[in-house]
C-alpha cells in the first residue's frame, strides 16, 4: 500500500466512493456510509467492536491478536505545573465526561475511557514505545 495523505475524511471518504483509491482508515464519521451500505467495514482497529457497527469485527479478531489502534484526545498541561491545578483540571474535565449527554456524544465516536493524568501517563508511555518498536523492527525512515 501508499500513503496518500487528504485533507481530512470528506475528502478521503470521496476518494474511496469515487475509486480513486482502494482502501481508507477513517473514523466514525464513515459510520453513516457503511450503514447506508456506500461503504464496506473491513476492521475496526480498536481492542474492541464499536456498539454502531456490532457485526464488525476487530483487527485483532481477524488474526491479529494485541492489535490496538485507537484514535485518543488528551489534554495537556505545561510541565512543572502544580499538582492542585492539575487536579483541578483532571476533576472539570472528567465531570465533563462523565455528563450523561456528553457521554451520549463521546459513545457516538466508539469506545470511551477517562484516565486519571498518570493512566494518561503510563498509555501515552506504554504507545511510544510499542510505536517506537514497530517504525525500528520495520526500519522505517523518514523521507
Amino acid at each position: 500500500m501508499r500513503h496518500v495523505p487528504y485533507r481530512g475524511a470528506a475528502p478521503m471518504q470521496t476518494a474511496v466512493l469515487g475509486r480513486e483509491i482502494d482502501v481508507s482508515f477513517d473514523t466514525t464519521s464513515a459510520v453513516p456510509l457503511i450503514k447506508s451500505g456506500n461503504l464496506n467495514a473491513l476492521a475496526i482497529s480498536a481492542a474492541e467492536r464499536w456498539p454502531d457497527l456490532p457485526d464488525v469485527p476487530t483487527v485483532a479478531e481477524q488474526g491479529y491478536p494485541g492489535y490496538d489502534v485507537s484514535f485518543w484526545v488528551g489534554a495537556f498541561l505545561p510541565p512543572k505545573t502544580p499538582v492542585n491545578i492539575v487536579d483541578t483540571f483532571s476533576k472539570a474535565f472528567k465531570a465533563v465526561a462523565e455528563d450523561p449527554k456528553m457521554q451520549t456524544l463521546l459513545s457516538q465516536q466508539g469506545r470511551i475511557m477517562t484516565l486519571t493524568s498518570d493512566q494518561f501517563a503510563e498509555k501515552i508511555k506504554t504507545e511510544t514505545e510499542r510505536n517506537a518498536t514497530i517504525v525500528k523492527d520495520a526500519k522505517i525512515e523518514i523521507e
